[in-house]
C-alpha cells in the first residue's frame, strides 16, 4: 500500500488532544500530516460558549480544507459532577452518584438529554461517558462519586438511561472503564492497578452493567489500564490484552462496536510499556481507537509506530480495515448531528433533580439560623486528575451560608492546616454551632481528636461535598450529616437550606454505608 494512503488510514485510529483554545500549528499538523480522525477536548481547550463553538467549527473547517469527506469526531469527558469539563461556563448537572441517589431512570435519561443538547450547541459530537464502574472499594482513588452506585443492577439501568438521553440527540457515548476500575486502590494516572479477581467474580458484579449496555446497544467501550493476573494469559493490562478485548469483550460478550483505549500517556502504560508499544499492543489486542491526549511527540511516535508495525507485517492490513469499518459506523450515527439545533434547552427541573439526590444521612436537629454560626470551609484540593481545581467550590458553600444565616464567622482551611484552624474555634465563645464543609473524609487521628474535643462544647453540622463514605468520628459527633456527592452550587445550596429546615432533600445513599 502507498505510504500516504497507509498514513491516512492509520490516522483514523487515533484520538489526539492539544493545548490551546484555537486551531494552532499542532492541530493543523495532526489534520494535514497525520489525518487524525478524532480530537479530544479538555478544560484547557474551553473558553466561553462562543469560543468553544468557534473552536469546534474551526476544526471542522480545517478538516474540509484538508480534504476530509466526513467531520472529525470531537469528544469530551463530560460526566457531570466531579469530571465536569464545562465547569468554567457554569454548566452544572447531577453527576453519576448524584443520579444514583435519586434511583430514577427518568432523571438519568433527562440529564443525559440535557448534557447532549448542550454538547450539540457547542459542536461536540461525542461524550466519553457514562462511567459503568461499580464503586466496590470506598478507598478507590480514581472513581468514587464518578460511579452511579456499588449496586450493579442500579448502575446498569441508570447508566443506560443516560445513554438513551444522548441517543435522542445523535451524540455518541462511551461506556467505561471496561471491565471496571471500581475495586482498584491505585489510580492508573500514577501507576498500574492490580486486581486479583477471576472472571467468575467479575461476572457476578463488575461486568453486569457492561453486559446490559452491550446487549441494548452502545457505540463504544473504553478500556481500563488494570492488570488481572488471575485472568489474563499475557500479563498485560486490559488495554493491551487480547484475552480481555477479543476473547472476553468481543467473543464472549458479543460486542461488535468500537473499542477505545483510555489515554496511553497515563503512567500505567507510558512508564510500564511506552506509548508507542502501547499503541501497537493495544491494536493487536483488539482496540480500534487509541487515545494519546497531551504530548505532540508521543502522538507522532504512536502513529509512526503503528505505520511501521503494518509495514513490517506485525499488524495485518485486514485488521486495520476491520477497525476502520467499525469506526465508520460512528460517523454514520452522527449524520444527523449537524441538523438545525436552535431549540432552547430547558433546565427548569434541575433543582428538583438535585433535591431528589442530596442525602440527609443523619438529622438530630437543625441549625438555629438566628444565632451565630462558625463555618469551616475547605479550600479546593484536587483529589483526582479529572477534577477541575479552582476556588469556586469554597465560594459556593460560603455564599449559601451567607444567604441563609444572619451571623457567620468563616474559617477557611486545607488538608495541611485543618488542625491549626480547628484550634481557632476554641476562642470563639459566642457560638456553639459549626457547619463543617468537607471535600475529603480522610482525616488523621490528631484532627479526629481535635474534632472530638470541640464537639464536647459545640454542635457540628456536616456537609460532605465529594466523598460519600463518612469519617466515623465526624459522623458520630454531627447533629446533621449531608452528602451532596458533588461540589456544585445547587446541591450545596440545598444542603445548607436543609440544615436550617428550609428544604427536605430526598436522596438515598446509593452505596453501602461504610466509614473512614
Amino acid at each position: 500500500m502507498d505510504i500516504n494512503n497507509l498514513r491516512k488510514k492509520v490516522g483514523k485510529l487515533f484520538i489526539f488532544g492539544f493545548k490551546g483554545k484555537e486551531v494552532d500549528d499542532h492541530v493543523k499538523k495532526l489534520i494535514y500530516e497525520y489525518n487524525v480522525g478524532s480530537l479530544i477536548l479538555f478544560s484547557h481547550n474551553l473558553g466561553t460558549k462562543k469560543e468553544i463553538k468557534k473552536l469546534t467549527d474551526d476544526i471542522q473547517k480545517e478538516a474540509k480544507l484538508a480534504g476530509y469527506d466526513r467531520p472529525i469526531l470531537i469528544c469530551i469527558d463530560q460526566e457531570n459532577g466531579l469530571v465536569n469539563r464545562l465547569n468554567d461556563i457554569n454548566f452544572y448537572l447531577p453527576g453519576a452518584m448524584s443520579i444514583g441517589a435519586t434511583s430514577s431512570e427518568e432523571i438519568s435519561e433527562d440529564v443525559g438529554n440535557l448534557t447532549a443538547k448542550y454538547l450539540r450547541k457547542l459542536g461536540i459530537n461525542w461524550n466519553l461517558a457514562p462511567v459503568l464502574d461499580i464503586n466496590t472499594n470506598p478507598n478507590n482513588p480514581g472513581i468514587g462519586i464518578r460511579s452511579f452506585s456499588d449496586d450493579p443492577n442500579l448502575a446498569k439501568k441508570l447508566a443506560y438511561a443516560f445513554i438513551k438521553g444522548h441517543n435522542k440527540n445523535n451524540v455518541l457515548t462511551t461506556i467505561k472503564h471496561f471491565p471496571g476500575l471500581g475495586n482498584t486502590s491505585v489510580d492508573p494516572h500514577f501507576g498500574l492497578p492490580v486486581v486479583n479477581k477471576n472472571l467468575e467474580e467479575l461476572e457476578e458484579k463488575e461486568l453486569i452493567p457492561f453486559k446490559y449496555a452491550i446487549e441494548n446497544g452502545v457505540d463504544s467501550v473504553m478500556t481500563s489500564h488494570v492488570l488481572f493476573p488471575n485472568i489474563k494469559k499475557d500479563d498485560y493490562p486490559v488495554t493491551m490484552s487480547k484475552t480481555f478485548l477479543t476473547d472476553i469483550l468481543r467473543d464472549k460478550m458479543g460486542f461488535n462496536g468500537v473499542v477505545v483505549t483510555d489515554c496511553l500517556e497515563m503512567d500505567a502504560i507510558s512508564k510500564e510499556y511506552g506509548v508507542g508499544n502501547g499503541a501497537i499492543n493495544s491494536f493487536k489486542a483488539g482496540a480500534d481507537l487509541i487515545i494519546v491526549s497531551h504530548t505532540p511527540e508521543e502522538q507522532y511516535n504512536a502513529a509512526d509506530a503503528l505505520v511501521k508495525a503494518i509495514e513490517d507485517k506485525e499488524i495485518e492490513l485486514e485488521d486495520l480495515d476491520e477497525s476502520i469499518s467499525r469506526i465508520n459506523k460512528l460517523y454514520e450515527k452522527i449524520e444527523k448531528f449537524y441538523d438545525a439545533n436552535d431549540e432552547e434547552i430547558n433546565f427548569s427541573k434541575v433543582e428538583k433533580y438535585f433535591i431528589n439526590s442530596v442525602t440527609l444521612l443523619k438529622n438530630e436537629s437543625f441549625v438555629d439560623k438566628n444565632q451565630k454560626v462558625i463555618a469551616l470551609v475547605p479550600n479546593n484540593e484536587r483529589r483526582q486528575v479529572g477534577e477541575k481545581s479552582d476556588e469556586k467550590k469554597q465560594r459556593y458553600l460560603a455564599d449559601s451560608v451567607k444567604d441563609n444565616i444572619k451571623n457567620v464567622e468563616f474559617i477557611y482551611y486545607d488538608k495541611t492546616n485543618l488542625k491549626e484552624k480547628l484550634e481557632l474555634i476554641y476562642d470563639i465563645k459566642d457560638s456553639n454551632q459549626i457547619i463543617f464543609g468537607l471535600l475529603s473524609n480522610e482525616l488523621d487521628e490528631n484532627i479526629e481528636n481535635s474534632i472530638n474535643d470541640i464537639a464536647s462544647s459545640k454542635e457540628f453540622y456536616t456537609i460532605a461535598m465529594r466523598d460519600p463514605y463518612p469519617n466515623k468520628v465526624v459522623y458520630d459527633i454531627s447533629k446533621s450529616y449531608i452528602n451532596t456527592y458533588q461540589a456544585s452550587p445547587i446541591p450545596i445550596d440545598i444542603a445548607v437550606k436543609s440544615l436550617v429546615g428550609k428544604i427536605s432533600p430526598k436522596g438515598k445513599l446509593p452505596v453501602k454505608l461504610s466509614f473512614k
